[in-house]
């Protein structure tokens, strides 16, 4: 078990440094800090992880697959930030809750950009095809569909 704990905090670091290069805090700065607030929390990073494991599983390099695998976890926490607001919590991971921190809708804003920055930031990854690229939005956006049809759902339970 001490083995795969090491071995997500090296993906996981490896992702969040890749974090701080693929999303730097830019004009307007607040929102990318609301955008940031989470992200840099910290978390467990398990499901970029997860993908640069896969890679590595398949001989791949796990470095080509960090862009998506970014992308990945700013969906992630765009997920958290709305969720946040849904169900009024007022902390996450220690911290407060972006909207309670900006306001809601500067939280709408900064999950709104983590989620159109995860696509740009997978759309300029270097794949090997124009297909693949093509597969891998389509698999995101399918994804982001699902997610959200089942936030719409816990809704209505």
């Amino acid at each position: 078990m001490v083995m795969l704990d090491e071995e997500l905090t090296r993906r996981a670091d490896m992702i969040s440094g890749a974090i701080g290069d693929l999303l730097p805090v830019v004009h307007p700065k607040e929102l990318y800090e609301a955008g940031r607030h989470l992200v840099d929390a910290g978390g467990k990073r398990l499901r970029p992880s997860m993908l640069l494991m896969a890679a590595e599983a398949v001989g791949g390099d796990p470095k080509v697959v960090v862009p998506a695998a970014v992308s990945i976890e700013l969906v992630h926490n765009f997920t958290l930030i709305h969720d946040d607001i849904m169900d009024n919590a007022e902390t996450r991971r220690g911290r407060p809750a972006v909207h309670v921190k900006w306001d809601e809708a500067g939280a709408i804003l900064a999950g709104d950009t983590l989620y159109s920055k995860a696509f740009e930031i997978l759309a300029a990854a270097d794949v090997p095809s124009p297909e693949d690229m093509v597969a891998s939005v389509k698999m995101l956006a399918g994804t982001c569909a699902a997610i959200c049809e089942g936030q719409w759902l816990d809704m209505e339970f």
